[in-house]
């Protein structure tokens, strides 16, 4: 698989101003230089990439040249949506001015923006910019590409298979990376990383009235570096985990309130951030593990000797069957979670509230916000140990604001 990184260019002054940008330019603010300079060493430590790919619209390239490739080869399906009339307008002059259009995109309703481009049509233009790119560098190649938010937008949702003219997901920031793996089962690996800017720098995670969720998965315990199969057994952070669950602590958010799954690994991930963050740690019994049944403690080898014909209607029949027997279905485990975190969501309106959870959970979960269910899975990955994702939850509904970033 074709592993392509999506950056989105720096801060411009009609991004300060909250003018929607599409085919029109604007310079780069001596912020978004300063956003550059700091994805330009991340990208320094980072491995090489094969192949630099931009956007030809002028913000693109000056944020290409600052991030050290002067002379990138240029596609023109990576230039930013059309949005017609409504090009160099604010949200507030495009709510006046055009009422009944917003509200059929909020409907979900597929129609040309402005006059311009459909949000279908953008997609399939993304997708398929990223892939030649990905029949150029080969399945074991990496690229990097310089492009516009809604451009990285429509290509996460043409992975993630969403159709429609609304995507459950929250704006791309300035200077985020978004990974995505190209190839026969496309995947998005992260979204909308800006890990590398200061917090003050994140206002795509603030929204008037909107309740912010800080998913977080817990440390590496014992069972994961031996490939054991954990559910609802209560699993020992192992030294790594320890450190990452300490990592934590200076990388969330500041939160109003912390909650965790029932499980020992959950509990001890949450420790130390509930300590530095002066908070309590509220117990759910409905953020735990998804029930593996009798392949607890067990590895996949020994799973696939013990049912082979259980996993061979899982993983090659696609069939959500109870895990282990009598476990639990990727269903059921998605049903719980959503019932909990709406719950959790509902007591904490207008909040930031931090949720330390699993892997599988979390998937599940995951898949009630983008659309897919179990055989829809591999559109995404399990997120990894102490990884953190990012829901905004509005009037408008739920939309990911990252995902899978890492301290």
């Amino acid at each position: 698989m074709t592993r392509i990184t999506l950056i989105r260019h720096g801060e411009t002054t009609a991004n300060v101003a909250q003018l929607l940008q599409g085919r029109n330019d604007a310079p780069l603010t001596a912020q978004g230089e300063a956003q550059l300079a700091k994805a330009a060493g991340r990208i320094a430590d980072d491995a090489l990439y094969d192949l630099v790919v931009s956007s030809p619209q002028g913000r693109a390239l000056a944020s290409s040249a600052a991030l050290g490739f002067g002379d990138p080869e240029t596609d023109a399906d990576l230039v930013e949506g059309d949005p017609g009339t409504w090009e160099g307008l604010t949200r507030s002059e495009i709510l006046a001015g055009f009422p009944d259009d917003v509200a059929r995109l909020a409907a979900g309703e597929d129609i040309a923006i402005g006059g311009g481009e459909r949000r279908s049509d953008l997609r399939r233009r993304a997708i398929g910019a990223l892939e030649r790119i990905a029949a150029r560098v080969g399945p074991e190649g990496r690229a990097l590409v310089v492009t516009h938010g809604g451009v990285i937008g429509a290509a996460a949702a043409g992975v993630l298979q969403v159709d429609g003219g609304r995507w459950p997901l929250a704006r791309v920031l300035n200077t985020s990376f978004t990974t995505v793996e190209m190839g026969p089962d496309p995947r998005l690996l992260a979204f909308n990383d800006d890990s590398h800017l200061h917090e003050d720098d994140r206002d795509g995670y603030r929204a008037d009235r909107a309740t912010h969720i800080v998913l977080m998965r817990h440390g590496q315990t014992e069972a994961n570096a031996a490939g054991v199969w954990q559910g609802r057994l209560p699993g020992v952070l192992d030294a790594v985990g320890l450190a990452q669950a300490q990592d934590l602590t200076g990388f969330v958010p500041q939160l109003d309130a912390l909650y965790a799954s029932p499980l020992q690994r959950a509990i001890d991930t949450a420790g130390p951030l509930a300590v530095e963050r002066g908070l309590e740690i509220e117990i759910h019994e409905d953020l735990a593990e998804m029930a593996m049944g009798q392949w607890e403690g067990l590895t996949t080898a020994e799973i696939q000797d013990r049912d082979p014909a259980i996993w061979t209607a899982l993983y090659e029949k696609g069939e959500d069957v109870a895990r282990g027997s009598d476990g639990e279905t990727f269903g059921g485990v998605a049903a719980r979670m959503r019932r909990a975190i709406d719950e959790i969501a509902a007591a904490n309106q207008g909040r930031t509230i931090g949720i330390v959870s699993h892997g599988a959970a979390l998937r599940a979960f995951l898949g009630t916000v983008l659309g897919f269910g179990f055989p829809g899975r591999n559109v995404i990955p399990s997120m990894e140990n102490t990884a953190v994702s990012r829901l905004v939850i509005s009037k408008r509904g739920s939309a990911l604001a990252t995902f899978n970033v890492r301290p």
